[in-house]
């Protein structure tokens, strides 16, 4: 047997990846098998109509180096199976006329053709310095042959055939190669009910659900879930004896805004709680002590926003007394209670209908009512003590345990932050009543005086009134008048008579960081 002599290409060896032309291959299986397949040569024997097909994949893959034998010549019907061979290869040899055309698909892969000597079959001498050896549509004394050296030389086998619109596939790699599902049948999912103790044991599923099993069926249980449980004959039942009802699941739409049972509101406190006083000081000192907290959270992208400002709320607005608890607990009720019903019921008015002219409102969904904190309603002073409770005992702050304050003492202290509120400076985003109807100019002073926030868009309900966006002339046109004059204005409609109030939606930045602050809906008296 001569050497195998190489047909074209470039010399084998090389350890880099191209990773553009394998990038494809890459994302599926990775660098390492890309690694595996460059150090692999491979000998084809067949390159008939399949051989010549698998020739060509592998070639494209990338391996080594790809070495063809098929030394019988070529005849009439090659040319309707083979599409590398034409009239002017007849008479040659298979192996030899197809070469030169697949060295061309992959210059990183050389092309080789073994040549017999004297028509001596392949022997263990001349398949030995492969990783693999493909057969394609050989005899079966053949391919027995053919194993029969590769499989104490830990080669590689793959034995291929095709027969009409049917075909076949043998694989053999070495000592530790298993087959554990030689079926290629998707597993099947069952619920055991018990498994006697005979060999072969017998059994039995429960019928929960159609699995495809018929009794006779041989299985072989790959993965089990669940928890397994002693069963005394006669004595005790099995898990399957008697079945649980099923769990209802609430979906999260109807807890955060359309709640019509006292389960859907219990929930929806259960998980205001789990997120306000453990998941955010969970991440806090996550984010202190482990270093690695960073580059795990930037794999979530749908919850690494919320995550973040989550960690930055609770470091930067912690409480140093029991009174900070109060402010804080008091303006969660206005955010909770308050502005967020006001929103919904802005986005979904009580008149809304659907396109089928539904009424919105009906049904299991419920029109919710914002609620005005009052000091003398004892279940908003029961709100407001407990949350801020729990806020101290979170940061480890002295307070009196909610059942024990005195609620004229909350009462008084819940007063006192309020007016601390709307009377000092400082940033207290939770004052939202502005008395008297203010010019455009003297409102975005105020709101920059008082609270230190430009004012980036100011709107009534679809109305746009200001912006960053909006021309200078309308600017210099609009600054000096009063907001209700700015609002007939811009919706060419005059404020109604009786019209106390006007409710504006603000956008803020931060004047000294430039950070976007969320800002409830202002109050504007205009009469």
């Amino acid at each position: 047997m001569e050497e195998a002599k190489m047909s074209t290409g470039i010399e084998p060896g090389h350890e880099n990846i191209d990773e553009g032309l394998y990038s494809r291959q890459l994302y599926v299986m990775g660098h390492e098998a890309q690694k595996r397949m460059q150090a692999s040569d491979v000998l084809i024997v067949g390159v008939a109509g399949l051989g010549i097909e698998v020739a060509k994949n592998v070639i494209l893959a990338g391996v080594k180096s790809v070495t063809l034998f098929d030394p019988a010549p070529v005849a009439y019907p090659d040319l309707a199976a083979q599409f590398y061979l034409s009239e002017a290869d007849l008479g040659k040899p298979r192996d030899q006329a197809s070469a030169p055309r697949l060295a061309e698909l992959n210059p990183y892969v050389p092309v080789h053709v073994l040549e017999p000597e004297g028509g001596e079959a392949l022997t263990a001498e001349a398949v030995k310095r492969y990783q693999v050896l493909c057969v394609t549509n050989r005899p079966l004394a053949e391919q027995l042959r053919l194993n029969a050296i590769t499989h104490p030389l830990n080669i590689a086998f793959i034995a291929s055939e095709i027969r009409g619109l049917c075909g076949s596939v043998f694989c053999d790699f070495g000592e530790a190669f298993l087959v554990s599902d030689p079926s290629d049948e998707p597993a099947i999912n069952a619920m055991i009910g018990s498994i006697t103790q005979e060999d072969p044991a017998v059994v039995s599923v429960l019928e929960e659900h159609r699995h495809g099993l018929e009794t006779g069926d041989v299985v072989m249980i790959a993965e089990v879930e669940g928890m397994p449980e002693v069963v005394v004959p006669h004595l005790t039942e099995n898990y399957g004896a008697t079945r649980d009802p099923p769990e209802k699941s609430i979906p999260v739409c109807t807890l955060k805004n359309f709640p019509n049972q006292i389960e859907h509101t219990v929930q929806w406190a259960r998980d205001w709680f789990e997120g306000v006083f453990k998941q955010a000081p969970d991440d806090v000192n996550a984010y202190l002590t482990n270093p690695e907290y960073l580059p795990h959270l930037q794999t979530q992208q749908n919850t690494k926003l919320e995550t973040l400002r989550r960690i930055q709320a609770s470091l930067n607005d912690r409480p140093t007394s029991f009174q900070d608890c109060l402010a804080w607990a008091r303006l969660r009720f206005e955010e909770l209670f308050n502005n967020t019903i006001r929103q919904l019921l802005h986005n979904f008015p009580i008149d809304q209908v659907t396109s089928t002219g539904t009424p919105f409102w009906s049904g299991p969904k419920k029109p919710p009512t914002p609620l005005s904190f009052h000091p003398d309603d004892p279940l908003h002073l029961a709100f407001v003590s407990s949350v801020a409770a729990l806020r101290a005992s979170m940061y480890a702050l002295p307070a009196p345990r909610p059942e024990a304050c005195a609620p004229l003492a909350v009462k008084a202290a819940l007063e006192t932050v309020m007016e601390g509120g709307r009377e000092g400076g400082g940033k207290e985003k939770g004052s939202r009543g502005i008395g008297s109807d203010l010019t455009l100019r003297e409102f975005l002073k105020y709101m920059e005086e008082q609270f230190g926030l430009e004012v980036s868009m100011l709107s009534h309900g679809v109305s746009l009134l200001h912006s960053s966006l909006t021309s200078r002339k309308n600017i210099e046109l609009r600054m000096p008048m009063r907001l209700s004059e700015v609002v007939g204005l811009v919706t060419k409609k005059p404020v109604p008579e009786g019209k106390k109030f006007l409710i504006l939606e603000v956008i803020c930045m931060d004047v000294e960081g430039g950070d976007d602050v969320e800002v409830p809906y202002v109050r504007l008296r205009i009469k």
